[in-house]
């Protein structure tokens, strides 16, 4: 049976920015120097009749997969000089499995016995943390955490889940997805493991991403494909009818949303 995961079109995009500065004895002002950027791209390229895993630097292609299988690299972090990119890639049985690229060498975090993907990869105190799926023996879909590589279920056994989003804070982890009820997906949280519904309606509802910052906590969540909700502190606002949401900054200056994706001061979110 052929078991895989397959996107049209998935990127993630992140922009570094940084200035150069003069000798700090000057003593005639200088104007501002000029900001200089690097622009980061990941996502899905077709290469040798496959999807492949690709990270673009400025422009600069590199496959960082084997285009002899399916991939796909779906999120990005950058921690210092070190790039991480997290997807999955297929192996020879055409099986999903999840992986992390380290500066474009990968590491496969589950065996490759069951499907499975990384949704977000998030770095702090050289522990990588990654979110996502794993099938379980029954093909059921389970929310996992994985810490260097070992993971926690996150969902039971039973109903289909999957986890999205993911912001480490101190000591604390938090991580947003779906969960199926019987009738639809529920939009959760999993805070250090304990799980929070943040929604009660009759739709399909999946809780896209994550920002904390300090005591306020901030999470799209996008019902039916067709709305965008912030949810803030446990206060729930449409904030768009098509989910797409061009430029809102809701009521706080560590937050930009811009489409499904929440940008903070530190980190971009896909």
């Amino acid at each position: 049976m052929k078991t895989n995961i397959s996107k049209l079109i998935s990127l993630s995009i992140l922009i570094v920015v940084f200035s150069c500065s003069e000798d700090d004895d000057q003593s005639v002002q200088e104007p501002d120097s000029p900001i200089e950027s690097i622009v980061y791209v990941a996502g899905l390229g077709f290469e040798n009749s496959n999807f492949t895993a690709e990270l673009w630097t400025d422009g600069l292609q590199t496959v960082l997969s084997n285009d002899n299988f399916n991939a796909e690299a779906i999120d990005m972090f950058i921690d210092g000089d070190d790039t991480y990119i997290a997807g999955y890639q297929t192996n020879n049985n055409d099986i999903s499995v999840a992986t992390i690229w380290k500066n474009g060498v990968p590491s496969t975090i589950t065996d490759g016995t069951r499907a499975s993907s990384i949704s977000t990869v998030f770095v702090l105190n050289n522990i990588i943390y990654a979110v996502g799926f794993e099938a379980n023996q029954n093909g059921i879909n389970v929310a996992k955490l994985w810490e260097n590589g070992v993971s926690s279920s996150l969902s039971d056994a039973v109903n289909e889940a999957s986890a999205t989003g993911l912001h480490v804070q101190d000591s604390d982890i938090y991580v947003v997805g779906r969960a199926y009820n019987g009738l639809d997906f529920d939009a959760v949280l999993w805070k250090n493991n304990v799980r929070i519904d943040l929604a009660s309606s009759s739709a399909t509802e999946t809780a896209e991403d994550i920002f904390v910052s300090g005591s306020n906590v901030y999470i799209t969540i996008e019902q039916d494909r067709e709305k965008l909700f912030l949810w803030e502190n446990g206060t729930t606002t449409l904030i768009s009818d098509e989910t797409i949401s061009d430029g809102i900054n809701p009521s706080s200056n560590d937050l930009f949303v811009s489409g499904s994706d929440l940008y903070g001061w530190s980190r971009l979110y896909n």
